[in-house]
């Protein structure tokens, strides 16, 4: 019945008898709560590592980025490419802050910081 579809729709324990649902449907108020707090058999956070047999999947490198001129204002999003001829010809201050387009702007990194961490400004 619909207390069944209900129970289905919650991972983790049942606030009734204290063992988890069989459902597989992801939602309900209680699902982000119970994955917070959600630990495998070896303890550890079921979210911190992969599933077995599973790689990571790479992040993609940016492509486009963001700068903070001189006077405050947001610059951009310009490739990889373009920052990159900007750096080989000497426009670009070392501490000129810059963060990969879409990442909030309290990301903001010093130029410098950036190349001496990723071995470069990507082409």
């Amino acid at each position: 019945g619909a207390d069944a579809r209900a129970d289905a729709t919650r991972w983790g324990p049942s606030p009734a008898t204290g063992a988890a649902s069989g459902g597989g449907g992801i939602g309900g108020a209680s699902y982000g709560a119970a994955q917070a707090a959600a630990t495998g058999r070896d303890g550890v956070p079921l979210a911190s590592a992969p599933p077995p047999g599973l790689a990571l999947r790479p992040k993609p490198a940016p492509t486009h980025w963001v700068y903070r001129d001189p006077s405050g204002m947001e610059q951009g999003p310009y490739s990889s490419a373009q920052m990159h001829a900007w750096w080989e010809a000497g426009f670009l201050p070392e501490d000129l802050p810059i963060h990969a387009e879409g990442e909030p702007a309290s990301a903001y990194t010093p130029l410098g910081e950036h190349i001496a961490a990723n071995g470069g400004l990507p082409r």
